[in-house]
């Protein structure tokens, strides 16, 4: 009978342990997978890449196409229980002239009535929030600002298209998707200046470095702290983005050196 029983118990530690050892893996290849998709920000970025940002041409031509007002009547600003306050902005956007958008990206600032910015953020619209805005079309656009003091003069918002570009008229510059000879540069972008650029340096001491100007990927800004991330290309399926806070380097990433 004893014999039994000690028989019955290795059986249930043979199982226990083998149950263990699967789920151990199940859960390692749960994480495998999470830490294999990209993130928001990369996916952002990646986005990005085929849009036209201010002082080209063709975000001229795009952008002024694009209305954005604020919805006064839906717009609130509510107490936090740590003091602070928060606002709910609701805009609309129309696209008033004849092309399809593919990608939209817009910042909406609220600001004293002095026009000083006290918070902005932003917002991509299109792909993320609806495939596309067609000709004609009017979307409305949803966004939280937290953190405002009661004192805080919140006068006005103010919007601004920040990426913008049309269906068939993607920023093939920023495409990486074509031949590889077309992405060649005079730049001094390599593993070792990768490694030499210093933790605090500012966005100009990086740029020559590198031998390269970077493009502004996304900012954003709370009181007085702003943070930047520009990507600098290095030529085929290669990049580094370097992440500054109030124009000092805090983070740098490197992909195909």
């Amino acid at each position: 009978m004893l014999l039994e029983q000690e028989k019955e118990k290795k059986e249930i530690n043979k199982l226990f342990v083998v149950g263990f050892i699967i789920g151990a893996l199940i859960i390692a290849v749960i994480i495998g997978l999470l830490l294999r998709k990209p993130s928001m920000d990369d996916q952002k970025a990646n986005i990005l890449q085929g849009a036209y940002t201010e002082g080209s041409p063709e975000f001229q031509d795009l952008q002024k196409d694009i209305i954005i007002s604020t919805d006064t009547d839906r717009t609130v600003q509510s107490p936090m229980a740590a003091g602070t306050i928060s606002m709910f902005i609701h805009g609309n956007i129309r696209n008033k002239g004849t092309k399809t958008l593919t990608i939209l990206e817009i910042n909406a600032a609220v600001v004293t009535q002095f026009k000083t910015v006290l918070k902005e953020k932003r917002v991509l619209v299109v792909p993320v929030q609806l495939a596309r805005l067609d000709p004609g079309q009017t979307v409305p656009v949803t966004l939280t600002m937290d953190g405002f003091s009661r004192d805080d003069d919140r006068a006005d918002i103010r919007w601004k298209v920040t990426a913008i570009a049309a269906e068939g008229e993607e920023n093939k510059r920023g495409n990486l998707k074509s031949d590889p000879e077309q992405h060649k540069t005079d730049n001094k972008i390599t593993i070792t200046t990768f490694n030499n650029l210093e933790m605090g340096i500012s966005l100009d001491d990086a740029s020559r470095v590198l031998g390269a100007t970077g493009t502004l990927v996304s900012e954003n800004k709370i009181g007085n702290i702003s943070t930047k991330l520009y990507r600098f290309s290095c030529g085929f399926k290669c990049s580094i983005d370097l992440s500054f806070t109030n124009d000092r380097l805090t983070q740098k990433s490197q992909s195909g050196l």
